[in-house]
């Protein structure tokens, strides 16, 4: 895959972990929305090339947008349900990170209210080449996460675990958190050795 220069990788995690805002910063640009409220209800594939947005509908049409207006298509808040009927966004960004073939995909979150979302995590989770499954210091890994993890582990090989917000734990938390995690996941993905990026 890395020589044909066609590699996906897909960010995942429950809603809220800050899965877009860690994206923006492997991307090096603030290229996907993000907020207080969770704001990815779409799934959105990020490419190289020229910077522009795409807007792919379920009836097959493609609609080019303006990055700023982006959150118009794939805010929960502004196209509650999907009423708007998206099947993804495709964004394009000359990102160093992207230029060598590979597309990153950013997902909407596990266990939302949503529960398509977390049929479209699972969906492209099988998908992607590599998947990096974001966790977050101010919550422990929780029922959703288990569950999710638990129902994927066949495709463990695939997983990078990534922890974000590190900043706002003292050193010695963050210790604590990441032997936890670490014991769990090994545990729940029937494996002897995890690494945890703190973010």
């Amino acid at each position: 895959k890395l020589q044909e220069k066609d590699m996906t990788v897909a960010v995942i995690g429950q809603f809220k972990r800050g899965k877009s805002a860690v994206a923006n910063s492997i991307l090096g640009d603030k290229i996907l929305p993000v907020g207080i409220v969770p704001i990815t209800s779409a799934v959105t594939k990020v490419a190289y090339g020229e910077k522009k947005a795409e807007v792919c509908f379920e009836n097959g049409r493609v609609e080019e947008v303006a990055f700023e207006d982006l959150h118009i298509y794939i805010s929960e808040q502004e196209n509650k349900n999907n009423e708007l009927e998206i099947k993804e966004v495709i964004l394009h960004a000359p990102s160093e990170f992207l230029s060598e073939g590979l597309t990153f995909v950013d997902t909407p979150g596990v266990g939302s209210f949503h529960k398509n979302n977390t049929e479209a995590a699972y969906d492209h989770m099988k998908e992607s080449d590599a998947v990096i499954f974001l966790l977050s210091v101010d919550s422990p890994i929780n029922q959703i996460e288990i569950d999710f993890l638990y129902s994927t582990r066949e495709f463990a090989g695939k997983f990078y675990f990534a922890v974000n917000k590190t900043d706002i734990v003292s050193k010695e938390d963050l210790d604590a958190y990441t032997v936890y995690c670490r014991s769990l996941l090994c545990e729940l993905m029937e494996t002897d050795d995890i690494t945890l990026f703190p973010v």
